[in-house]
């Protein structure tokens, strides 16, 4: 009879949680179509999900991208990456903090985030007029102010347990890697870091890039050009592994025929913490940092079982996967997933997805995309979880 009663107990529980009702929330920045000039205002919008549906959407707040008596602009949403921080406060690329709980502006743009911690949010400025430094946003009461921290520094690599640090020095070529730590004096430990990528357009000056694998390793890209130069530059990637310990250095892989790229190579990891590496020009590959190999990156792992393909279809655009099965192909960018859905920008094929058509959600409780058509689409945001 016990056995009986605890089996029917768990079939309750079971229903209950197949059952349980999911709520969550898409935040989006919008350009309100009213004004003189169209971009001048940005409304906040959040659209609320229920059991996956959209359920009914509401603005938040709405500030103007440019103030009277504000230098530059004031709060705007497209330029670098937005998030969501502690499912409530909306960070945006050019350092607005807004409480979206409250519908209040905490901070105006200005300065560059760097990370968060607890309560803490901390951003760098450099500027002659109002000072260079790090300040440090107190979420608890909306204190923001400069901090005396000489332990900081901005183009500081710091090692996961904070006690080494790594910078660039390109004050003369070859490059150097210098290793600081704390009491101790900074030294170079890599005489001869090469010259950086070949880069075309000045859109950026050609740097090193250095990854901590753990608190003595990292890794660092050393870019030769390949000589005698005939029709086209291209330069020779050795990817190498430094131990800060022992002070072995060993070329990790090389990259042969790297072209002239538009931006600097860097290292970064996708959704489930892959280590992926990206060159100047584009191409990406991700790293087996056991086995000392690299490997074509032919699809990227957002995270929750949601993934794209990194090649982009002149036909269809993308093809968007949820656990390894394709759910759709569209003219997209994929802006931000969860652990409920995905949410991914869209447009016209051959569209300019600078100004897409709107947005489109696809939900693990619907299984189906759901399409909302925007006047002028700014962002989007990011998901609040109920």
């Amino acid at each position: 009879m016990r056995t009986l009663t605890f089996i029917s107990f768990l079939f309750v529980f079971s229903l209950c949680k197949s059952q349980e009702v999911t709520q969550f929330t898409l935040i989006t920045a919008e350009y309100r179509i009213d004004t003189p000039k169209a971009g001048n205002f940005t409304y906040l919008v959040a659209y609320h999900f229920l059991d996956g549906n959209l359920s009914s959407k509401d603005t938040i707040a709405g500030f103007p991208t440019f103030k009277k008596g504000t230098a530059g602009s004031y709060v705007r949403f497209d330029l670098g990456k937005n998030f969501i921080y502690k499912n409530r406060y909306i960070i945006s690329g050019t350092g607005n903090v807004i409480d979206a709980e409250r519908g209040e502006l905490v901070i105006q743009e200005s300065d560059n985030f760097v990370e968060a911690s607890g309560d803490t949010l901390i951003f760098h400025r450099n500027n002659i007029f109002t000072g260079t430094g790090f300040l440090y946003l107190n979420l608890k009461n909306n204190e923001y102010k400069f901090v005396d921290n000489k332990k900081r520094h901005y183009d500081l690599n710091f090692c996961p347990d904070k006690k080494q640090s790594l910078y660039v020095d390109r004050s003369q070529l070859p490059y150097k890697i210098v290793l600081k730590r704390e009491k101790v004096k900074e030294k170079i430990i890599v005489a001869d870091a090469g010259n950086g990528p070949n880069l075309r357009g000045g859109s950026q000056f050609p740097s090193i890039r250095t990854y901590w694998l753990d608190n003595t390793s990292f890794l660092y890209s050393v870019h030769k050009t390949v000589y005698p130069i005939k029709e086209d530059i291209y330069s020779e990637v050795l990817l190498r592994k430094f131990n800060t310990s022992t002070n072995e250095d060993i070329v990790f892989t090389k990259i042969d025929s790297i072209g002239i790229g538009v931006l600097n190579d860097k290292f970064y990891t996708d959704g489930i913490q892959n280590i992926i590496y990206r060159t100047s020009s584009g191409k990406e590959y991700i790293i087996d940092t056991t086995a000392n190999t690299i490997m074509p990156y032919l699809a990227y792992q957002f995270g929750f079982g949601f993934s794209t393909d990194n090649e982009f279809s002149n036909d269809y655009g993308r093809i968007i996967r949820y656990e390894g099965s394709e759910i759709g192909r569209f003219w997209c960018s994929v802006e931000s997933v969860s652990k409920n859905g995905i949410a991914i920008e869209y447009g016209d094929i051959g569209s300019n997805l600078g100004y897409p058509k709107g947005f489109k959600v696809w939900t693990i409780k619907s299984k189906t995309w759901i399409t909302v058509d925007v006047p002028w689409l700014c962002a989007i945001i990011g998901w609040i979880e109920k």
